[in-house]
């Protein structure tokens, strides 16, 4: 959080000229006494009291990376911006950047909304212009810790009086063009999260998780893997800081230093932006003091002894160059450490998880050893429970069933009903990874629909898709009554991630426009559900998340936990790339000349397998990939910050195997997906390229379309069958007719 601090400037009194002499020897003397702390005590007192954060969430902190395009059927869009549940907001404001162009004219209405209650709405006269504005949103708090802003864009073309039959009067040339730019800015009191669960939701969508050091012990290792994997899969993007040490280069260029802070030497020493190296342990102390009042708020700690004892000893430094150079401002000091910033970095109880409210905002402080626990709690259903600041977890684990199908509620969906004119949808995601899954693959959509009849008489049509590829059709009778539409799924379009969109196409116009198109009830029932088949044995990306959803091993060399900020990020990425779960998977550091033998499906972090033929050899960065003919499909040298995964055989364990490819990899800062296909190229802008190696890929897909036999001849059979029985009754009566006539 960025403090911006006003110090009221006193003119210096006029004084009386002095001699040469005498004035040096003042400066001599003035050089040798403390600094004066004038307004420093002040500074550091407000930081023990202020807890205001601000927060900004953009359009492609949500997913939407480029512009939205409404216009024609797309009028209505609906998009939720993340803010801590419960909590009031402060000057929240959205920045609406938008513009829009007019071909087909006509009038054209711009209405904005907040949580489905109308907030602005602008007619449109003119052919082109910005349609950009400031929308204030209520401080009320938000259970569900979302804003639903919604936009509607509707145009109605001007039709002539002359025609006497009805015209579609929707527009394809009137659009309106949303920026990514559009964000929501707001402040809140961290003092108002008052347990964990409120925590969790009010983390940055890039929250910062802070390690003891570079180099990690096993059990932290595997517990900032565990908590940035648990936060990948709800749609952050953690990043991991080590606790630097004298010596060390740290990055300064997002610390901000209120300028009182710079009459300490280590505060100052830290006030130059960019890279530095730490000279002393109180510039330690001070880096600490500054990551909790600035921008890079550290979010997550994962606490050892290691970082116990560094962060009080950079404190101790930092308070004893306090007293030495500004004692008036020492009190303060102390007393803002000891509200702010002990509670964060004490000792923790084995497997404790607890909530800490600095100046920055909220921070969750967790055992070395509780990375698993904080897994099994806020990746499941049970992440509301946690409505305490300090917690010790026994255990957390989903419901067991051998049940066929599940819900789409189970998976996270919420059916309901919505209104529909001329377009409507409906979208729900899921991965193939859940938990409640089982690791089965899922054969079959079943959805249950309904509609209300429309006064004109027209009926819907509803369509189901899933990642974007159509399944399934029908006309609905719309009686408001459930209908069932299923659909089989195609492997083709099954992936690690996935999103079913059902949409609803009424048609708008009646006969002879005798009456106005009306918005009727539609909705998805929640009674739809997936039907599971066996599990998925497909040697493949997608194969291997239905696999790893339910356990298995992940393995990383020793020299993974000596590189820790930068491996995690590979780490991470990759196991939320291929589902691994953060709460069932075995974490395995592999030291040494020691061969690895995985036990059950696994991840292999930089592992080799000597034993094994390999499909991808690297080295140094030389790639080699080759089908399962050992027919080399690729070899390419000099290649530079790439690492390259594939689905491997390792002693009869199916596994995805990661490999860098050059050694100037580096982290992986953004998330991918991996999906269909046994082969990637990875780089640190993520997914480079993804193919399938196996030759019969193209046959597989075409004998899973392919029909039954007793189907694809069905329409034949039945008529030779009928021939058959009808001579087989003519001869039966021949027959007949003999034996009577003797």
């Amino acid at each position: 959080m960025v403090l911006a601090l006003s110090m009221a400037t006193v003119s210096p009194p006029a004084v009386a000229k002095k001699s040469k002499s005498q004035s040096e020897s003042e400066v001599t003397e003035s050089a040798t006494k403390p600094v004066r702390s004038v307004g420093l005590a002040t500074i550091f007192e407000n930081f023990a009291t202020n807890t205001w954060v601000n927060r900004s969430v953009a359009l492609p902190d949500v997913g939407m990376n480029t512009a939205v395009m409404m216009g024609g059927a797309q009028t209505l869009r609906d998009i939720y911006l993340p803010v801590p549940a419960n909590v009031p907001l402060l000057d929240a404001v959205i920045q609406f950047n938008a513009s829009y162009m007019r071909a087909d004219q006509g009038r054209t209405t711009l209405l904005l909304s907040l949580d489905n209650a109308a907030v602005a709405a602008r007619g449109i006269t003119l052919e082109r212009g910005d349609a950009s504005q400031v929308i204030a949103v209520p401080s009320t708090p938000q259970p569900s810790g979302f804003v639903r802003f919604g936009v509607a864009w509707n145009t109605v073309i001007a039709l002539n009086a002359a025609d006497s039959i009805c015209t579609d009067t929707r527009s394809m040339g009137n659009l309106l063009r949303i920026e990514p730019t559009s964000r929501l800015t707001y402040r809140f009191d961290a003092a108002a999260v008052r347990d964990l669960s409120t925590a969790w939701t009010a983390m940055p969508q890039a929250p910062v998780i802070l390690v003891s050091g570079k180099s990690l012990a096993p059990d932290a290792y595997d517990s900032a893997w565990r908590i940035g994997l648990t936060l990948e899969r709800v749609g952050k993007r953690p990043s991991i800081v080590a606790m630097p040490a004298v010596g060390q280069e740290v990055d300064t260029s997002r610390l901000s230093v209120p300028e009182g802070l710079r009459r300490i030497s280590s505060f100052a020493a830290l006030s130059q932006g960019g890279k530095r190296v730490l000279s002393s342990t109180a510039e330690v102390g001070a880096w600490i003091a500054l990551n909790q009042i600035s921008v890079s708020h550290v979010d997550v700690v994962v606490t050892d002894r290691n970082l116990v004892s560094s962060v009080q000893a950079g404190l101790n430094a930092l308070e004893s160059q306090i007293k030495a150079e500004a004692p008036d401002a020492a009190a303060s000091f102390t007393q803002w450490r000891t509200q702010r910033l002990d509670s964060i970095t004490s000792p923790t109880a084995a497997g404790e998880i607890r909530l800490s409210v600095s100046s920055g905002g909220a921070t969750v402080v967790v055992a070395s050893d509780a990375g698993v626990k904080l897994a099994e709690v806020f990746d499941t259903q049970w992440r509301k429970v946690a409505a305490s600041t300090a917690m010790v977890v026994k255990a957390a684990d989903m419901p067991s069933g051998e049940a066929n199908a599940v819900s789409l509620s189970a998976l996270g969906a919420a059916p309901g009903s919505f209104d529909v004119i001329g377009y409507g949808e409906w979208i729900a995601k899921f991965d193939i990874g859940a938990g409640i899954l089982k690791g089965r693959r899922p054969s079959d959509l079943v959805m249950d629909l309904s509609a209300a009849p429309s006064t004109w008489g027209t009926v819907p049509v509803a369509s189901v898709f899933l990642n974007e590829v159509l399944l399934a059709s029908k006309q609905m009778e719309a009686t408001g009554k459930r209908e069932r539409l299923t659909a089989v799924i195609p492997s083709y379009a099954l992936g690690a991630r996935n999103v079913i969109r059902v949409s609803f196409v009424r048609q708008l116009l009646s006969d002879r426009c005798r009456e106005n198109p009306g918005a009727f009830p539609a909705a998805v029932l929640a009674s739809s559900h997936v039907v599971l088949g066996g599990e998925t044995g497909d040697d493949d990306f997608t194969g291997m998340s239905s696999r790893l959803s339910q356990g298995g091993d992940v393995l990383v060399p020793n020299a993974y936990l000596a590189d820790a900020p930068n491996s995690l990020s590979r780490l991470i990425r990759l196991s939320a790339a291929t589902d691994v779960s953060p709460t069932k998977a075995k974490f395995i550091a592999v030291g040494g000349e020691a061969q690895a033998k995985p036990t059950a499906p696994f991840l292999a972090m930089d592992i080799a397998f000597p034993s094994e033929k390999r499909k991808v050899l690297v080295d140094k960065g030389h790639l080699v990939l080759a089908d399962d003919a050992d027919r080399k499909l690729l070899d390419i040298s000099g290649l530079t910050r790439i690492g390259a995964a594939s689905v491997e055989h390792v002693d009869g364990k199916p596994g995805v195997v990661y490999h860098t490819v050059a050694e100037d990899v580096g982290r992986y800062d953004k998330p991918f997906q991996l999906m269909n296909g046994n082969f990637a190229v990875i780089g640190q802008e993520g997914l480079v390229a993804q193919f399938d190696s196996r030759s019969s890929l193209d046959r597989r897909l075409f004998e899973e379309l392919r029909e039954p036999w007793f189907k694809r001849y069905f329409w034949w059979a039945i008529p030779v069958v009928a021939i058959a029985l009808f001579l087989t009754l003519l001869y039966s009566a021949s027959r007949f007719r003999r034996r009577s006539g003797k």
